[in-house]
């Protein structure tokens, strides 16, 4: 008893201790009519219950004996001992390894080690407790049933079965309790346990716990730490928090304070993932992957953007059709995310192109020497595949006939280009050649001997055999004059006809001692010439050889002299022209523009008199043609440009606007030329010698944003007498072109309101809803369509630029639909009659393209973040479609999605894609080249569209054909 100062007395605490005599005392022997009970998981504990009366209170036992069997075969330990009522054990007496016990009921006694004992308090369970096996493999124990014989202490058995206690005040277990020791020397100091390591700790999750255990120390005993009784359920495979107990008792039976450690098993894992295949080049679409080290949820996103929790989330393999980069990260089960990752790949299904060099069909001669021109390739990616270009060339010009070369390459990632061929015809076209022996012509004295030097023949034929036949005039040196010697030759095999060589001779008369005259020679002295000049001059007589050089006197440097020898036909008297390339295939070699040169002829006749020569000086020679550039070049530009020409020398320079070719007839260049639309400019100089360079182009796209009727910005021009239609603010549905689903309200402000419908669609018709109605559109397939360019009427929807402001007021999970290109989209029409492109833009801000090839069946793009949520705001939305230049087919379609989203008409380009074979399912629409071909043709109908709002605004719309840059 205690009481503090002011006298309050605290409640009394009483201790029951009793002293036994002897060395040994059976505190309870219940042995009585056993009746069995077994013990296993469901049921794992069976124990003598201390009520507060019973005799055992404060008693001190250091054994127990319970009547026990296995049935089955169990495994694991059973504890005996002390339990408390959460059924932690309080004192541990002994550990049975189960698989040992008899199959016969057997009495099993289990002591405390030697000099410890255990004092009963109020409250104990002693017992026995097992939470293996099942109810057919367990441990039996017995119960005293007899009422007849009850243990005369006030206890009940008791029995934890599935999650609670419970209670047979009736009925004991069949116990001995004994006490081997001493009896009590009074010592009631608990002992004190203290823990080892940290408290709490944490554990990776499926790592291997090993407690770091604790100490215990008494004041007799000292060091007990090898008693104490220590309770681990620490499960590293499930997260949570465990509570690890530390239990001891001393000899004198006193229990230490229990000690607990809180073990957190946590995970800090950090998740990777794998993509396969890798990132890299492909040839065909991929199907990727991904796959997380650890359980996780993966996020992912594909227009490039960084994913986040509110991405999409991997559930399937994606499948890649288009140059796409890929990021995605992985968050584990636990909330741990793991690094993002970047994989790009890119899907070229382009094949390279082949270009032949030369002609595709080219002749060779018999027994020439054949070298092939070649080919270049280009790829869109690889860019000049020239040099891996696989040639078979079988061309043997020593059999005549035709060979073909073929030509093939392919790109890095395995696309074949379409083989290319050049068709080689081997023929004998050449004749057989006369080649005279000695000099032509030939210079004889009067009254000497001629006698015939002859010719030889040759032929690419090495099997020809022809001889040479010597015909033509007699030559008499009695008489001086001209003489001609024919030689002639059979035709070869094929019938090549040798042209007839001659040979002149002249017989000299010793009494002619007149020279030639040459006269009326040009080009004159001091004088430029270009690089189609001739030569022209006069002679007075017949000559037997002259010649005409050029030696280079200033200018650019040529060490050359460069001399032609007259022909036959120059020698004649009279006047002669010779061109600068007859000149040139003399001179074996050409002039070099810009030197100056002095021209010399010279003249002998047949009695060797030699005309006195004609030197013309300070001829300049220039064949060099003027180059003209245009600035600013042609391109698209947003405002009228003036375009100035020149040249790099004198030149006048001739031009045409109309892209017509000019001539020196065309304007000739003075000023800067205006250009204020469209336009292809032409043009060329000439220099003073005379020399023109090549004609050349230049296209300038004038591409001047201009306003519509509303003041909104047009992308791009309206096309000359193209269909457009401009919303009626005032009234809309008095156009017959506009037809909207629902009713509509004006605002305010003048703009309008649909409300009240989750679904809407707004239709522009080309020319006007009945039109449309009467005039049903035939069942055409894709390829009629493509090939006819409309479904209805040329006027149809083609290449367009369909503009509008919205405002969301309610809705968050669609979007806004612009589209066209069809007709009507239900599945009472024609399928092909549904089709369509669509610019889509997203309540939250994503914006993506569609393909509707029939009604219904849809391929989308990527959504791209676009821009901020709708929501209470107005935004300008523009939908562009036009078709280009196709690679896998004639055309193309692209499109564009502009948005304003200040609404003060400052618009950006946000989005954009090309369709060069993009999609499938065109089933409903009859034959067509390839299911993915490209949808170029126009339809009656564009439509405004919003999904899931029942509440938007609008105004500004409009629908325009256009002009796009190519």
């Amino acid at each position: 008893n205690v009481s503090d100062t002011a006298g309050n007395a605290a409640t009394q605490v009483t201790k029951t201790v009793k002293v036994a005599s002897g060395d040994i005392t059976t505190h309870m022997s219940d042995t009585t009519s056993p009746s069995g009970r077994s013990t296993y998981s469901g049921r794992s504990l069976h124990s003598e219950y201390v009520s507060p009366t019973s005799q055992l209170v404060g008693d001190n036992i250091d054994s127990i004996t319970l009547k026990l069997k296995k049935n089955g075969s169990p495994t694991g330990v059973a504890q005996i001992g002390v339990f408390n009522t959460d059924l932690s054990v309080k004192k541990l007496f002994a550990t049975k390894d189960v698989s040992t016990l008899a199959i016969s009921y057997v009495d099993y006694t289990f002591s405390l080690p030697s000099g410890q004992k255990y004092q009963i308090q109020s409250g104990d369970r002693i017992g026995i407790k097992y939470t293996g096996g099942d109810s057919s493999v367990n441990v039996s124990t017995t119960i005293d049933a007899s009422t007849a014989d009850p243990f005369d202490g006030a206890n009940s058995y008791h029995m934890y079965f599935d999650t609670t206690w419970k209670s047979f005040t009736d009925l004991d277990l069949y116990m001995i309790l004994k006490e081997n020791s001493a009896p009590d020397t009074g010592d009631t100091v608990p002992p004190v346990i203290a823990l080892l390591d940290s408290n709490p700790i944490s554990v990776q999750m499926n790592s291997s716990y090993v407690d770091a255990g604790a100490t215990a120390s008494d004041n007799l005993d000292g060091n007990i730490t090898p008693s104490i009784i220590t309770t681990n359920p620490v499960n590293t495979s499930v997260l949570g928090p465990y509570t690890v107990t530390y239990n001891v008792s001393d000899t004198a039976g006193n229990a230490a304070t229990q000690v607990t450690r809180i073990v957190n098993v946590v995970d800090n894992t950090i998740p990777n993932v794998s993509a396969t295949p890798l990132p890299g080049i492909y040839n065909t679409s991929q199907i990727i992957t991904l796959v997380p080290s650890d359980p996780s949820i993966i996020y992912y996103t594909t227009n490039g953007t960084t994913p986040t929790t509110a991405s999409p989330v991997y559930n399937v393999p994606l499948s890649i059709n288009t140059d796409t980069t890929l990021k995605f990260f992985a968050k584990t089960l636990t909330g741990n995310s793991g690094p993002i990752s970047t994989k790009s790949y890119i899907v070229d299904t382009i094949v390279p192109v082949l270009t032949l060099n030369g002609n595709s069909e080219v002749i060779v001669d018999f027994y020439s020497n054949y070298l092939d021109a070649g080919a270049t390739a280009n790829d869109n990616r690889d860019g000049d595949l020239t040099s891996s270009i696989t040639i078979s060339n079988p061309v043997n010009t020593s059999v005549l006939g035709p060979y073909t070369v073929t030509y093939n390459v392919s790109d890095a990632v395995g696309n074949v280009a379409t083989e290319v061929t050049r068709t080689v015809n081997v023929v004998d076209k050449t004749p057989p050649v006369i080649t005279l022996l000695g000099p032509n012509p030939t210079i004889i004295s009067q009254n000497s001997i001629y006698t015939e030097l002859g010719a030889t023949v040759t032929d690419n034929d090495p099997t020809y055999a022809g001889i040479v036949t010597v015909g033509g005039d007699i030559v008499n040196t009695a008489v001086p004059g001209k003489y001609v010697i024919k030689y002639n030759v059979p035709d070869d095999a094929l019938g090549n006809i040798t042209p007839e060589v001659t040979r002149t001779v002249y017989v000299a008369d010793p009494l002619d001692i007149t020279s030639p005259v040459i006269s009326s020679v040009t080009p004159e002295p001091i004088s430029t010439t270009n690089g189609d000049f001739s030569a022209h001059y006069t002679l007075s007589e017949e000559v037997v050889t002259g010649t005409l050089s050029f030696t280079r006197t200033d200018g650019t440097a040529d060490p050359l002299t460069h001399t032609y020898s007259f022909a036959e036909e120059d020698r004649a008297s009279g006047a002669h022209t010779i061109t600068i390339s007859s000149m040139e295939d003399g001179f074996g070699n050409t002039l070099v523009s810009d030197a100056i040169y002095a021209m010399t002829i010279s003249a002998t006749d047949a009695s060797s008199n030699v005309a006195e020569s004609v030197n013309h000086t300070l001829i300049t020679y220039d064949d060099t043609a003027p180059i003209t550039i245009a600035s600013p070049p042609g391109g698209t530009y947003t405002s009228a440009q003036l375009v100035t020409l020149a040249a790099n020398e004198d030149a006048t320079i001739y031009y045409t606007t109309d892209d017509s070719t000019p001539t020196t007839s065309s304007a000739a260049y003075t000023i800067p030329i205006p250009i204020s639309a469209t336009t292809t400019l032409k043009f060329f100089g000439k220099d003073l010698p005379g020399n023109m360079e090549p004609v050349k182009t230049e296209t300038y796209v004038e591409n001047i944003p201009s306003n519509d009727v509303f003041g909104v910005r047009q992308i791009y021009s309206t096309k000359n007498n193209g269909n457009t239609w401009f919303m009626n603010m005032i009234n809309p549905t008095s156009d017959s072109r506009f037809d909207p689903q629902y009713t509509i309200t004006k605002n305010t402000d003048g703009s309008w309101k649909m409300k009240g419908n989750s679904a809407v669609r707004m239709n522009v018709f080309s020319t006007d809803k009945t039109t449309y109605e009467n005039t049903p559109i035939p069942t055409f397939s894709r390829t009629q369509l493509t090939n006819n360019g409309y479904m209805q009427l040329p006027s149809d929807w083609k290449n367009f630029e369909m503009t509008g402001y919205v405002k969301l007021n309610a809705g968050n999970s669609d979007e806004f639909t612009w589209y066209g290109r069809g007709g009507s989209h239900t599945n009472a029409n024609n399928g092909c009659e549904g089709s369509s492109y669509k610019g889509q833009l997203g309540f939250s801000g994503g914006t993506r393209f569609a393909k509707e090839s029939w009604h219904v069946y849809y391929d989308f793009t990527n959504t791209k973040s676009s821009t901020p949520s709708m929501l209470n705001k107005w935004i300008g939305f523009k939908f562009i479609i036009d078709n280009k230049p196709g690679v896998n087919f004639a055309q193309q379609a692209q499109g564009e999605i502009w948005v304003d989203l200040q609404n003060n008409n400052n618009w950006v380009k946000v989005d954009s894609f090309v369709d060069d074979g993009w999609g499938s399912g065109a089933s409903h629409c009859g034959p067509a080249i390839a299911d993915n071909m490209p949808m170029t043709w126009g339809g009656p109908e564009a439509a405004f569209r919003a999904d899931n709002t029942s509440d938007f605004d609008f105004k500004y719309l409009s629908v325009r054909e256009i002009d796009t840059p190519n």
